[in-house]
């Protein structure tokens, strides 16, 4: 039985978009601050919609006038 997942680490984050572990962890504490990061002890999770969403802001090109 697979297990469905529906958080990321920093691991993954850093992972996903190829930075570095310092600018992942910046990157986790945007989360916090938005009140979107689970935390348990040193172990930072954001909800894998949550990041999708983020990144597909953080990334979109431009628009063209």
């Amino acid at each position: 039985m697979e297990v469905e997942k529906r958080y990321y680490s920093t691991k993954d984050v850093q992972t996903i978009l190829s930075v570095s572990r310092t600018t992942a962890n910046q990157i986790m504490h945007e989360f916090e601050r938005a009140g979107q990061l689970f935390r348990h002890g040193t172990t930072l999770r954001v909800e894998i919609k949550v990041f999708d969403e983020w990144r597909r802001q953080h990334t979109a090109a431009p628009e063209r006038a």
